[in-house]
């Protein structure tokens, strides 16, 4: 990581990763690090529910500029137990 930040220093890190790399060691260390992340998960009814409205959002604003739209968001999401 530091030979990054070195080589990059005005260029923020970024982590996409499947859900079978995730955990909270990882969100820890790129928490501490400064590092965003994006970790990509089957869908599910909280998801769903997160992002009806995000879609709905999506759809209108294309109805009305006539353009394609791509919206993101962002929640935290707990594993039930």
């Amino acid at each position: 990581m530091q030979r990054l930040k070195e080589a990059f220093p005005h260029t923020p890190l970024q982590l996409r990763a499947d859900i079978g790399f995730a955990g909270p060691k990882l969100y820890e260390f790129c928490e501490s690090r400064g590092i965003e992340f994006t970790i990509a998960a089957a869908s599910n009814a909280v998801y769903k529910r997160h992002s009806d409205e995000l879609l709905a959002r999506a759809v209108e604003l294309a109805k009305r500029t006539g353009r394609k739209v791509t919206l993101y968001d962002h929640f935290p999401q707990r594993a039930g137990s």
